[in-house]
Order: C-alpha cells, then structure tokens, then sequence
C-alpha cells in the first residue's frame, strides 16, 4: 500500500467531494496514476489560501473519462483532469470554515505537493503526516500504515503518567520526529521514543521515561539500557520532589549515564508542550515564502 498527496484549489476539493469522491489529474501525469492502486492512501492537500491537508481517502476504483466536473472544465467545455481516481473518504473536514485553523501542514516535512497527484516515498515523512492528523483532529489514522507509531489508546481516564506521556509524544509530532509510545526493548517498554524521519531502520534518538511515583530506580535501569543497546539520548521526567532521590540514583548506582541523561520535571514538560503548541500553530500561518511563491 502506498500513499498520495492529491493537489489542488479549495473549489475543486469542494467539488470533489460533492461528487461522491473523485479526483483526476491530466494525461501528462499517466505514468504516475498507473502506479494507483486500490486501497493505496491519499491525502487532499488544498492550496492557496489554505495551504494544508484537509482530510484522507482511500483509493477504491480510477478510470479515463470526459465528463465535465470541476469549474475549469465547465467554463472551457472540455475535460482537462481525465485520468480520473475514486475514493472513500477515512476522514474529512466537512466544515470548509475549519479549513484554515485545522489544516494539517505538511511544508516541513517536505512531502510533495506541486501536483495534482504525487507520490511520498518517505514513509517516516508520511507517519508524521498521519500522527499530526491524529494528534490535531483526535484520530487514528497512523495505524493505517504504522500501528506501531500509534498514539491512541484504550485508556478511558487520563493518568497523570499517561497525560505526561501524551504531551511527550505530541512534542515529538510537532518537532517532526516519529513518535512512538510504549517502545518495545528486550521485553520492556519504554514509555516514548523519538525517531529520525528519513533514516530507515533507525534506532530511537532519543527515549523517554515519566516516573511519577515510587522508586525511580526502575526508570533509570530501562534508559540505561535503551543508551547501551541503542544508543538513545536519555531522559526522565519526574516530579520535582523525586530529584533528590534521582539524582542519589545517578551518582550511585547508575554513574554511567549521569553524563548524558536529561532530567526534566513535569512542570518543564507541560511549559514545553504549550510552547511547542504554539509555535505549531503558527506553522499553519503563511510564510513569506509561500505568499511570493502562491504555494
């Protein structure tokens, strides 16, 4: 299974979806719709104003055709978009209103968008994709290519572990990394783990462990290991009542890592998550660059 991004102006994706789900590109791009398949992903990036992902599909059927659809093809009285594809919808925002304030930007994560249909051959660009989606529409769409880099999960009350975890992951999301939670190593878990984009098989850059109460021995021992076995930069958060035993901890038991492990508080966490928070949202704004470029 493959995934798309299908561009075009915020009318035609209005039409597009009216029609029951169709998108169409023109003969000059055959060589790319060939390679459609059914049931590959495709996200609707709207262009100019809007400038962002507004919603998923799954490819169910595509064939030639020279009916008149969209607006263009309408005024000129003739089929430009022939090479036509239909789709399911997986999710939408229906609410053209939202558009602008929801939209999923996709510009630094540097998948293409130029055409009406393109290919994103980075598979750790497209999860970030997905994973921003779930973490700014409360989906779940990540599990459709990446069950591992799932964040949702069947907790129904929030702890405070979990809430910390949660914020983690999403800072993660934003930055552009992928987030996993609950990494497996060894037969453990570690509470989150940060992967480079664009490096396959890559191991964790950097794991995290939320200790909230008890003996944050446990914690130390599995970042240990995750820095022995992986490589991985790493960090704890806890209260800021816990330091004193932690950093006991580090200057006993575990002196191997108290050069290169991080300690944050959950304080620094929830001040870091509304920080990051805003910066992303200020991504959904345009750039300079794409006002000159109209992108």
């Amino acid at each position: 299974m493959n995934i798309w991004v299908s561009s075009g102006n915020p009318e035609n994706w209005e039409v597009a979806i009216k029609e029951g789900g169709v998108w169409g590109v023109k003969p000059t791009l055959k060589k790319l719709w060939d390679k459609l398949s059914e049931g590959d992903i495709l996200a609707f990036y709207a262009s100019t104003p809007i400038s962002g992902v507004i919603g998923f599909g799954r490819i169910k059927s595509k064939s030639i055709e020279n009916t008149l659809i969209w607006p263009d093809e309408k005024s000129s009285g003739k089929a430009i978009w022939t090479h036509r594809f239909r789709f399911e919808l997986i999710h939408f925002l229906k609410d053209k209103d939202l558009w602008k304030t929801k939209k999923i930007p996709i510009t630094d994560l540097r998948i293409p968008r130029a055409a009406g249909l393109n290919f994103i051959r980075e598979r750790s660009a497209a999860i970030a994709m997905l994973q921003r989606a779930d973490v700014d529409w409360g989906t779940n769409l990540t599990p459709l290519i990446a069950p591992e880099a799932a964040k949702i999960t069947e907790i129904k009350e929030i702890s405070p572990h979990e809430d910390i975890k949660n914020k983690i992951f999403d800072i993660g999301v934003w930055q552009g990394w992928i987030s996993e939670k609950e990494r497996k190593l060894d037969g453990e878990r570690l509470d989150v783990a940060w992967i480079r984009r664009g490096v396959k098989g890559a191991n964790p850059a950097v794991v995290f462990e939320v200790h909230v109460k008890g003996n944050p021995a446990d914690a130390l021992r599995k970042l240990k290991h995750a820095r022995d076995k992986l490589n991985s930069k790493p960090v704890i958060v806890a209260p800021e009542e816990c330091m004193p035993e932690i950093t006991y901890l580090l200057e006993g038991s575990f002196h191997e890592i108290i050069g290169e492990i991080k300690i944050l508080t959950l304080e620094d966490i929830t001040k870091l998550y509304d920080a990051e928070k805003r910066l992303y949202e200020l991504k959904k704004e345009k750039t300079l660059t794409e006002i000159l470029t109209g992108a």
